[in-house]
């Protein structure tokens, strides 16, 4: 199915942000509130025991194309946005027109989508976009505690000898080499994300987004849901964003910057990161959220 062939739209929210931002706990707060995000969700995991609320379809379907384009499914090493070809980009849109059959009001959230907004824009011109923002040093730490569990795991289940070397003598050694090689390869994916996000940003109109955080939700979940219902029209029971919030969950910032040696590549993420809160504080205050 082409773009030009898609049914009417119905009500279409996009949650969108970098992997690790608080996306799936905004997804899961919004899915509490009677959105629907998907018929089948990915099931939890260690770094999401509540659940991810990604869309099986959707991450399915982005994960084949970054394969096709000799990307790591994980989308973490992309060093651009994706321009699907037009038979991707129909597999897309069938997908899309599908779901708007079925249901009056719907949306997802799945990390990748930041890499084909472009495409998504085009496929879906009056969608809303829920962009969820973390910084950068938050975001990049998460990854590096999630991505070296599986070692630290692996070591632990050793026998009694082998478990203490790996706490006293080697772990140290191999969380710092850890840290070396992918810190620098995050920050740079946090890049590519947070600049498609910002992009989108710029070139849609103002209406149809609105940049949030999950630390902001703490306090601001009903003025959320009031924008939500009010200016974008959703039809949602109001749930508060504490009742399913759980602090415990939330990783803790790390210092990883001495393991990146480009100081350009952290100015271009203090510069995102300060168009990001710019962009936050104004559309609260645009909306009277604060």
């Amino acid at each position: 199915m082409s773009v030009k062939e898609l049914p009417e739209l119905n009500k279409v929210l996009i949650i969108t942000g970098m992997h690790r931002s608080g996306t799936s706990l905004v997804t899961q707060w919004l899915h509490t509130c009677g959105l629907h995000v998907g018929e089948e969700l990915l099931s939890g995991s260690v770094s999401n025991q509540d659940g991810h609320f990604e869309d099986m379809e959707f991450l399915k379907m982005h994960e084949d194309i970054l394969r096709d384009e000799g990307v790591l499914p994980s989308g973490l090493h992309a060093d651009k946005s994706i321009l699907p070809t037009e038979y991707q980009k129909s597999r897309m849109a069938s997908v899309v027109a599908v779901k708007n059959r079925l249901y009056k009001q719907w949306g997802w959230k799945e990390p990748r989508t930041c890499l084909f907004l472009k495409s998504y824009k085009e496929i879906l011109p009056s969608a809303n976009y829920l962009i969820v923002f973390r910084d950068y040093q938050s975001v990049v730490g998460s990854l590096l505690k999630r991505e070296f569990m599986p070692i630290d795991q692996k070591f632990l289940a050793r026998d009694w000898f082998s478990r203490k070397a790996w706490i006293h003598y080697r772990r140290k050694r191999k969380i710092a080499k850890h840290y070396q090689e992918y810190a620098p390869k995050y920050l740079k994916a946090w890049i590519v994300y947070n600049q498609a996000i910002l992009d989108l940003i710029i070139n849609i109109p103002k209406n149809q987004s609105l940049v949030i955080s999950y630390e902001l939700l703490k306090n601001k979940s009903a003025e959320v849901f009031d924008f939500l219902t009010t200016k974008w029209d959703f039809e949602l029971e109001y749930n508060g964003f504490l009742t399913i919030y759980k602090e415990s969950l939330i990783s803790n910032r790390i210092n990883f910057i001495n393991y990146v040696d480009d100081s350009a590549l952290i100015m271009e993420a203090n510069k995102l990161n300060d168009s990001f809160v710019h962009y936050l504080e104004q559309d609260f205050k645009k909306d009277n959220l604060l």
